[in-house]
């Protein structure tokens, strides 16, 4: 969700100053939400009252459900490997239901 706030930031030349004081936030709140992984609803919420040109809200929802992987998971390309393969592709597609379930919670 952050890389995805980042984004609309960036793609909306958008000044990270005037955003973060219009916000309430200090500037360097930003890039601690461009880190994070899940947003909280305020933190969304509270951004989606500033950008109003872009559905902030259902562009972060959208990056969660969106495939998101592991840097450092790669799926075994080697269909001989079905096996390990197949575990691989599983804890990806747990890790993804485990982030809905986490936003579904907090809707």
């Amino acid at each position: 969700m952050g890389q995805t706030l980042e984004l609309i930031i960036r793609r909306n030349e958008l000044n990270l100053s005037e955003l973060a004081l219009e916000v309430g936030v200090d500037r360097r709140t930003f890039y601690y939400w461009f880190k994070k992984s899940v947003l909280k609803e305020s933190t969304i919420d509270k951004i989606s009252r500033v950008i109003k040109s872009v559905d902030v809200t259902n562009s972060l929802k959208r990056s969660i459900i969106e495939p998101c992987f592991e840097p450092g998971l790669k799926l075994s390309v080697n269909k001989n490997d079905s096996d390990e393969y197949w575990k691989d592709k599983y804890l990806v597609l747990l890790e993804r239901y485990t982030q809905l379930l986490k936003l579904d919670i907090r809707a």
